[in-house]
């Protein structure tokens, strides 16, 4: 999921985790929080300690991201 997401927007899949506050980087990671937690149903904490955010920003970009969620579901089913 992290790979294709990465792919779909150009970026590496560690750059994620660099802190880093580029929109693709913040875009990426908000389509990654959308996947784990509302599709595939995982709880937000631990990505956010994978990708180095909290758990608030996680669940900041879940909601932000249901607008665009056809999106993020089709990448996922690549």
């Amino acid at each position: 999921m992290l790979t294709r997401v990465c792919r779909h927007l150009g970026l590496a899949p560690d750059a994620l985790t660099g802190g880093g506050r580029r929109t693709a980087l913040q875009r990426a990671r908000a389509g990654v929080a959308y996947l784990w937690v509302e599709v595939l149903g995982h709880p937000g904490r631990p990505l956010a300690q994978s990708l180095g955010v909290s758990p608030q920003a996680v669940y900041q970009a879940v909601a932000r991201e249901r607008e665009t969620r056809a999106e993020w579901e089709r990448i996922l089913k690549r």
